[in-house]
């Protein structure tokens, strides 16, 4: 986990590799996360691709710092 506060838009959707990419760690461990309840995954009624919300990374790591 990066120690400085992610640069994300809070309304803005993200990739599970954009999401790992911005908190600074692997997508296994975002995953892992996510099944915890840590944070929270949405999905894209278009294509079903789960996506994280910007304000929810930034809660993770609120949470985690």
């Amino acid at each position: 986990m990066i120690a400085t506060r992610p640069d994300v838009t809070l309304n803005g959707l993200y990739s599970r590799k954009e999401a790992a990419k911005a908190l600074g760690i692997n997508t296994s461990t975002l995953h892992r996360y996510t099944e915890r309840g840590l944070i929270k995954a949405h999905y894209r009624r278009a294509t079903n691709e789960r996506v994280w919300k910007g304000e929810d990374i930034i809660k993770l790591w609120n949470y985690c710092y």
